[in-house]
């Protein structure tokens, strides 16, 4: 392919003009390669064509030195990603370029981001079977079931335990589904990275999963690239191992922000709160790439920062949208020391239905719901006029909720040095059977504190009757 030259006719902080010749232009999305002061190439990518001799784009990597004069050049491609196996336990930035080795890697395969490599059959056939995705972490299989393939959103303000719960699920989805796992770090801090890729290593899972990094302190094109980098990894996978691939990214408003800062650069008006016009195109130009073909399934699960924990700002309505399950963590639940965090009524799941779960699923998880509801609405009542105040039914509701959400409770694998308890991964056959147990009142007489951080009920049953019988001993 011919290379088009050009040079920088205009420089507006992270934003410049680009001159080539007359009806020679790269096209929207094609990175240029521009040869700074210090001689070095820096990338940007083209966002607008300005006339039939000038594009305007944005900076990937750095703009020292980059000036009026300099030199420029494009091979008319878009980003080129490593792609492969070599990138299997690899971290890479954006533009593939390792963070974790101080010596340059050649990755031999590479494919183009925003390339389609399905026809337009096959990217819009829908699937006919819905399954559910079984992760064995009891809240999130039992109450808010995550399908095979679909979209799943975990949100919740900052320190409410998002990270956790997405390494908890790539560690359990690589060791009970042989599967390979993407994780796409956008705006993530570097202590973040380094405390992930410890995680991986000391679990087990760094060789089966490819991690794609724009940290906090790079540019906004950047880190509005990595979430596009993350999934034509998961697509490639997909294609050639004919497996389910698990994509992760952390966090899906660094994208919302980025866009929203390259918005701004690129000098189009603001929309509603500030956010760039074009927010729910962009975040659907993402989305609609996660999904199953006949090669296997892309399920992504993506965490969201709300922004002062308000459920109705735009990027957070941008994401609902597109989400099958909503896992929303609360600060309350967390105050009250009870992980994962989950609000079992704030969160939603389109499999939450009997088409897709067993009938005793459904009942139980229906009834837990309706349980955890009404307590809620007792709470006022207990407050003025205490337990006393509530008829033998209500109290029942009560003392059935209590042992419900301290039981929805678990010990993580990847918390397992900061809790000192052995983490857990329950079936959710088992799940179910032990709910059912709880809401027939079999274990009522068991004090609430029983129920906190264990897998299934029978643990929690023999935790109390050895403590019972070191009672009977000592009173003997």
């Amino acid at each position: 392919m011919a290379i088009l030259t050009g040079k920088v006719v205009e420089v507006n902080s992270q934003v410049i003009g680009i001159k080539f010749l007359k009806n020679k232009l790269p096209k929207i999305g094609a990175v240029v390669r521009v040869t700074s002061d210090y001689k070095n190439e820096e990338q940007f990518e083209v966002a607008q064509l300005v006339n039939d001799t000038t594009v305007r784009a944005f900076c990937l990597t750095k703009m020292d030195g980059i000036g009026i004069g300099n030199a420029a050049k494009s091979d008319n491609k878009g980003i080129m990603i490593p792609v492969g196996d070599k990138v299997l336990g690899r971290v890479i930035s954006v533009l593939g370029d390792p963070y974790d080795s101080p010596l340059p890697t050649k990755f031999t395969q590479r494919a183009e981001i925003m390339e389609v490599t399905s026809n337009d059959k096959e990217k819009y056939e829908i699937s006919n079977k819905t399954e559910v995705l079984e992760t064995g972490i009891k809240v999130i299989d039992f109450l808010l079931p995550i399908p095979r393939g679909g979209k799943v959103g975990l949100l919740g303000g900052a320190g409410v335990g998002k990270t956790v719960v997405v390494q908890e699920l790539i560690n359990t989805f690589i060791k009970n589904h042989d599967g390979l796992s993407v994780f796409t770090g956008i705006g993530e801090r570097t202590r973040e990275g380094h405390e992930l890729l410890n995680e991986a290593k000391e679990l087990g899972f760094i060789d089966k999963t490819a991690f794609v990094f724009a940290q906090m302190n790079e540019v906004p094109g950047a880190r509005f690239r990595a979430a596009y980098s993350g999934v034509r990894i998961a697509e490639h996978m997909r294609q050639t191992k004919k497996k389910d691939i698990l994509l992760f990214v952390d966090n899906i408003f660094r994208l919302v922000q980025a866009g929203s800062e390259l918005s701004s650069l690129l000098g189009k008006l603001p929309s509603a709160v500030g956010y760039q016009p074009t927010l729910s195109s962009e975040m659907g130009a993402f989305q609609e790439r996660v999904g199953t073909n006949e090669d296997g399934a892309i399920t992504s699960v993506q965490a969201v920062y709300i922004p002062a924990d308000d459920l109705t700002d735009p990027s957070a309505v941008a994401s609902f949208a597109h989400f099958d399950s909503t896992i929303i963590l609360d600060r309350d639940i967390a105050a009250a020391g009870i992980y994962p965090a989950v609000n079992p009524l704030e969160s939603s799941s389109s499999l939450l239905n009997r088409g897709y779960i067993t009938d005793a699923h459904y009942d139980s998880a229906t009834k837990v719901l309706e349980i955890l509801e009404k307590n809620n609405q007792l709470q006022d009542i207990i407050m003025i006029l205490g337990l006393d105040g509530l008829t033998d039914e209500d109290k029942f509701v009560v003392h059935v909720a209590g042992r419900i959400r301290n039981f929805l409770s678990q010990p993580f694998f990847v918390a397992e040095k900061f809790s000192g308890s052995a983490g857990k991964t329950v079936p959710l056959a088992e799940t179910v059977r032990s709910f059912e147990r709880i809401l027939a009142g079999e274990v009522n007489h068991i004090p609430e504190r029983y129920f906190l951080y264990k897998g299934g009920l029978d643990e929690v049953i023999a935790a109390y009757e050895k403590d019972q019988k070191k009672v009977e001993n000592e009173e003997k």
